[in-house]
């Protein structure tokens, strides 16, 4: 569905006069079926309220429920808008299929920390062992090309943070999240 989306967006955005789409959401961080797919379209100067709707009607006969946003290149630098923090967490460019963030050498990450205190022993260990690994087997921090920082924290690239938030929600474990930008 996202290959087609970014066919799509990629056919029409310099037609449009579109610097650039970003995509973001829940989409783009692992969710299975997303409700809707968010877009930020990126104007030069102005935001053509004709263009967004042209292409809202489109993608909507093609099939794709979008939710759009719009910034300027102003929004950027000179009129911060509270979206760009969103879009360097976790948006993908239509136009180079790269993470936003790689413009600045910068990468997402979800930072967790957890406590067991209130797991049974032997949930304890078998927590453990599915986040760590046991013998040669690999654990799922490993998996989602996680690392550890510590005992009880690790983290992982933001578009895999939904899978964590499941094992997290499933194993009904006390934990703590947040997003992080690292420079590479």
């Amino acid at each position: 569905m996202l290959k087609k989306l970014k066919r799509f967006l990629v056919s029409r955005i310099k037609r449009l006069g579109i610097v650039d789409a970003l995509l973001f959401g829940s989409a783009v961080k692992g969710k299975v079926l997303p409700g809707d797919i968010d877009v930020c379209l990126i104007f030069r100067n102005k935001v053509s309220l004709e263009v967004v709707d042209k292409l809202a009607k489109e993608a909507k006969s093609k099939g794709f429920n979008l939710h759009i946003s719009t910034l300027t290149i102003d929004n950027f630098f000179t009129k911060p808008h509270s979206l760009i923090r969103t879009l360097l967490k976790e948006g993908i460019s239509i136009s180079t299929g790269r993470k936003f963030s790689e413009n600045f050498n910068l990468k997402s990450f979800t930072l967790y920390s957890y406590t067991l205190k209130k797991i049974k022993p032997s949930s304890k260990v078998r927590f453990v062992y599915l986040l760590k690994g046991r013998g040669k087997e690999s654990g799922f921090v490993k998996r989602l090309n996680g690392k550890w920082i510590n005992d009880g924290c690790f983290i992982i690239p933001i578009e895999k943070d939904n899978e964590i938030l499941e094992v997290m929600k499933r194993w009904k474990i006390n934990y703590k999240r947040e997003v992080l930008l690292l420079i590479s």
